[in-house]
């Protein structure tokens, strides 16, 4: 772990010299807050929100458990959501074929989430249905 270096207001004042030192914290010490470093400045958690799932991240997720479209805002228990994948459906004269590609998902999400699009249930391509998905945002 990298470790974090207090830099005095006299070493960045207009008359003191770049130094070696100087320089090595100003690179490091952007590393020993993200790491978490003891001696770093508290910045409230928000580095631990960028881990998948975390408050304040997004995902490409697809609802399940339910046939309710949900409008941009609105906002849906993490355990109605699996997070997927985006595809388009390919067609073949207007019906479904071998080549058609499905979404892959994965496990039921934790949290509340707001939908940052407008999640369709039932889309359709021509006369091929489907489920729908869309982005959320984890809000809690």
């Amino acid at each position: 772990m990298t470790t974090y270096t207090t830099i005095a207001n006299t070493e960045i004042d207009q008359d003191s010299p770049v130094t070696q030192p100087l320089m090595t914290a100003l690179r490091d010490n952007p590393l020993a807050i993200a790491e978490g470093d003891a001696s770093a400045p508290d910045i409230g958690g928000a580095v631990a929100a960028l881990a998948y799932g975390g408050i304040g991240t997004y995902v490409w997720a697809t609802r399940t458990g339910t046939t309710t479209d949900v409008t941009g805002g609105s906002t849906v228990a993490g355990s109605t959501l699996i997070p997927t994948g985006a595809t388009k459906t390919v067609t073949h004269s207007g019906a479904a074929s071998a080549g058609d590609t499905t979404l892959a998902t994965g496990t039921a999400l934790s949290g509340t989430w707001r939908c940052m699009g407008d999640y369709d249930h039932s889309a359709t391509n021509g006369s091929i249905g489907g489920t729908g998905s869309t982005l959320w945002l984890r809000i809690s």
